[in-house]
């Protein structure tokens, strides 16, 4: 059973800074690129959310591999392909100091790359998808007839 829970601390530990520096990125970013009247505000809001993605996952990813590397400590790792992955038995900062020691901290980097690749496309279609809940959310709640106008 403890098995199907590791690495979860290191999740929790992930997502707060990740979505307060992906929100806080999307805001800053999005006024910044309406405020050039250079992109319309959809085009705004889809380049703001892939630029916060980027950055969110870039400032959180040490955590992300540690996460990872640790919920492969499971029973069966004897089966896997690769026999040689390190044991990490004593937690986030045992592994973080070993990834450290042995691969130098570009180790805690490894797979960046594919993970911006990713996160940027991901969070810019999710951060679309939200505004665009919001705007209707608030158009549903003070279109005319209801007290309220329409407005974009």
């Amino acid at each position: 059973m403890k098995g199907y829970y590791r690495g979860v601390v290191t999740s929790l530990l992930q997502i707060a800074p990740y979505m307060g520096i992906l929100f806080g990125t999307y805001e800053a970013t999005r006024s910044s690129l309406t405020m050039s009247h250079t992109f319309s505000s959809r085009t705004s809001d889809f380049l703001a959310g892939g630029i916060a993605g980027i950055v969110s996952k870039w400032a959180v990813f040490p955590l992300d591999t540690i996460r990872k590397r640790l919920q492969v400590q499971g029973p069966t790792r004897e089966k896997y392909v690769h026999r040689d992955i390190p044991i990490y038995s004593q937690g986030i900062m045992h592994c973080m100091k070993e990834i450290t020691r042995q691969e130098g901290i570009r180790g805690l980097y490894k797979g960046l790359g594919v993970a911006l690749l990713k996160s940027g496309p991901s969070a810019a279609v999710t951060l679309c998808v939200f505004d665009g809940s919001l705007r209707a959310w608030e158009w549903i709640h003070n279109r005319p007839g209801k007290g309220g106008t329409w407005h974009d």
